[in-house]
């Protein structure tokens, strides 16, 4: 994650600022009602998996793609396999560097995936 663009977005932006504060008053899913561009924005994204577990549900489809940033969030959430676009769930590769990024991910994968492996 990016701190210095983080808060570099936080002083320019008063949506995202306002996301931040909701995410810091413990307000569940934050992004649900959220203007569409934040649900692109991986910094608040990262920020976000630390604090609310569902936050995945709500990211851009472009990001529920992106295996770069998918294995990033993992690090903080476990919950990448309930939000991700199905095409990665047959890619092998990307599933086991799922699970070596966070072995928690291993409980929300379909079995005959991981048995595939």
């Amino acid at each position: 994650m990016d701190f210095e663009k983080f808060i570099e977005k936080i002083n320019s932006d008063i949506n995202y600022k306002s996301a931040v504060k909701d995410l810091l008053s413990n307000n569940p899913c934050v992004l649900h009602n959220s203007p569409e561009y934040l649900k692109n924005e991986k910094e608040l994204i990262l920020f976000a998996s630390r604090y609310d577990r569902l936050v995945g549900e709500h990211v851009s489809y472009e990001l529920k793609r992106d295996k770069e940033f998918l294995l990033e969030f993992s690090r903080y959430n476990h919950t990448v396999p309930y939000f991700m676009d199905n095409s990665l769930r047959g890619d092998k590769e990307f599933l086991l560097n799922l699970i070596k990024t966070n072995h928690k991910t291993l409980l929300l994968l379909d079995l005959d995936y991981i048995l595939g492996l």
